[in-house]
């Protein structure tokens, strides 16, 4: 069950703590009947890992590892550290059983403890919920009105059906949102092209896309394990553009661990890349047959 009392977790700003909160709400609710939708259990997860990642930097990485104080704890608990990573909900349930293991005490352990005694409970939760998701978005009692005039097309890049614009016949502005996963952005690609069912041009254009953006992910994990230096940008509100730019080099006592989520985060990041392509090229087969294309057979025919 979800503590009563969460304020070691609970965000300290008022969108972000709303957010936090409207979370919570969204799990005890589909705890309570057994059932959640996927996107509302994907928003709070999202919701909560950012504030579990936030408490574990407020509660044991700021007093303890930062700023030079990370050569002050024993080599056991450095080597505690640096054995797990907490930076979402996921990350606490094998967290708090390395933590539990190690057999530590002492001021460091206890603020481990006090970050996962909230944090693990919600984890646990959410992976109970997954085998009771309920896929797509609750009905809306209220839809708007139906235009028996409107034309719909397949988009290129997203595959969903759109709107198609009366002049160039190419489809109305609207966000992409990534197949498989569900991840968005403001605007998709394939307003610039007419829908499948039209022409595959404009998932040809995705496909060679896509490939060179898996292309370069091969290349940036190559060089990976032969990095010195790190550098991102962070999201910080009193910044005026809204992020700081973050680096950090080989010799710092964290290196280890960054540089293994960045090789991390790349490997996702072809996976998924990868899990996109094979999506676009059976979709190309499928609208290629639509349009009455037929693959040539390869000449086996013996040379003269």
């Amino acid at each position: 069950m979800i503590p009563a009392n969460l304020d070691v977790i609970r965000p300290t700003t008022e969108k972000a703590a709303a957010r936090f909160d409207a979370a919570i709400e969204d799990l005890r609710e589909g705890f309570a009947k057994g059932a959640i939708r996927k996107v509302t259990l994907d928003a709070a997860k999202s919701a909560l890992g950012r504030a579990v990642d936030k408490a574990w930097d407020t509660h044991v990485q700021e007093p303890f590892f930062f700023a030079g104080r990370y050569q002050e704890q024993s080599e056991e608990v450095r080597d505690l550290y640096h054995s797990f990573m907490v930076s979402s909900l996921h990350d606490c349930i094998s967290a708090r059983k390395k933590i539990e293991k190690s057999g530590l005490e002492g001021p460091v352990i206890d603020a481990m403890n006090k970050v996962m005694a909230q944090a693990h409970p919600i984890a646990e939760v959410v992976r109970g919920l997954k085998d009771h998701v309920v896929k797509g978005r609750a009905p809306n009692p209220n839809p708007p009105p139906v235009n028996p005039d409107k034309e719909i097309g397949t988009c290129s890049c997203c595959f969903r059906g759109i709107a198609v614009t009366g002049g160039a016949g190419k489809m109305a502005h609207h966000g992409y949102q990534r197949p498989g996963t569900g991840e968005q952005t403001a605007s998709c690609a394939g307003v610039d092209f007419k829908p499948l069912e039209v022409s595959v041009e404009g998932l040809e254009w995705m496909i060679d896309t896509t490939e060179k953006q898996r292309d370069k992910l091969h290349e940036r994990l190559a060089k990976a394990p032969d990095l010195k230096e790190l550098r991102w940008m962070e999201r910080d509100r009193k910044a005026v553009s809204g992020f700081t730019s973050r680096h950090i080099t080989s010799g710092d006592p964290n290196w280890p661990r960054m540089h293994a989520r960045h090789i991390r985060d790349l490997e996702t990041h072809l996976r998924g890349t990868e899990s996109d392509l094979d999506l676009m090229a059976k979709e190309l087969v499928k609208w290629q047959a639509f349009h009455g294309f037929t693959p040539e057979e390869p000449d086996e025919s013996p040379s003269p």
